[in-house]
């Protein structure tokens, strides 16, 4: 397994009578590649689960292939400030060369696919005074197949929707803040990997329609600092509630696979309906102490 990359961003800032923008543009080459080289042993075991022989598999046989991605990603984004309105709109490009290779061919050859993918968004916030604020956004991001699952499996790409907003407040002098938001994001192709126990693949499958939806907040307060006692005592606690289902049957073509069966309106796997985070610290000059907890749901 092997990255590397290049990045550099450049940024400038520009005043009109309206408003102020601060810039940021930036240009990203990346490259990955996997080569797995892997066999299989098989064990037979007897009733009294005692292993009666073994068959070991050749170097190679399992997989032995080459998997590579080149992408180069550009974007831009602007955060135009306009007096206690803040409005930022970005967009992103980015275009991917895939290739995988399978050298347990008799005749091993190279096949490729491009894909050119595009995200961006806006987000904005409001002064409604100088301890609360409105924020929003609305987003559209993507999830890339690995070479061979664009290749071999004819996976496409996973897109998301993304929306939220809420109210954030900061009151620096009580050491007092917290926030409220809400959320709601949609997926089209979503890539999940595959069961690997079993009969399972282990590869990717694009398994349709999916939303997520809840509430998030946090508040967090530091008495140490409100009360001026010489160390710093936060205390702390993040809920969240999410609503996440499918949005269409699944067709799975492995019935391991975690999303085989699944039906329209089914809740997703391993996302808890309530998550919590909650805990303190006592922190002083040279010594500190926390302790936390994280509860989460069925």
């Amino acid at each position: 397994y092997a990255s590397y990359g290049y990045d550099t961003v450049a940024s400038t800032q520009i005043e009109t009578d309206q408003a102020l923008h601060d810039i940021k543009a930036g240009i990203r080459y990346h490259s990955d590649e996997i080569n797995p080289y892997q066999h299989n042993d098989e064990f037979s075991v007897d009733g009294n689960g005692m292993v009666t022989s073994v068959s070991f598999g050749a170097p190679g046989s399992h997989r032995n292939r080459e998997q590579e991605t080149h992408s180069v990603a550009m974007y831009i984004k602007d955060d135009i400030h306009y007096g206690r309105l803040t409005v930022t709109p970005g967009i992103r490009f980015e275009k991917l060369h895939l290739s995988t290779i399978d050298f347990r061919k008799a005749s091993p050859e190279v096949t490729s696919q491009d894909l050119s993918l595009t995200a961006g968004g806006v987000g904005l916030t409001y002064d409604l005074s100088d301890d609360l604020k409105f924020l929003s956004g609305f987003h559209r991001g993507f999830s890339p197949p690995s070479p061979r699952a664009a290749i071999n499996d004819g996976l496409t790409e996973e897109e998301s929707l993304a929306s939220e907003f809420g109210f954030r407040y900061l009151n620096e002098e009580r050491a007092l803040g917290g926030q409220l938001i809400a959320f709601y994001s949609h997926f089209n192709d979503l890539i999940v990997i595959d069961n690997i126990g079993g009969t399972g693949t282990g590869e990717s499958e694009n398994v349709g329609q999916v939303y997520s939806g809840g509430l998030e907040f946090t508040l967090q307060y530091d008495r140490g600092l409100d009360r001026q006692l010489g160390f710093s005592n936060p205390w702390y606690i993040t809920g969240t509630y999410t609503d996440a289902r499918l949005l269409n049957d699944v067709n799975s073509p492995d019935p391991e696979s975690l999303f085989a069966g699944g039906r329209a309106g089914n809740r997703l796997p391993y996302i808890p309906e309530w998550a919590l985070t909650f805990g303190t610290g006592w922190h002083f000059e040279q010594l500190g102490v926390e302790l936390r907890g994280i509860w989460v749901d069925d």
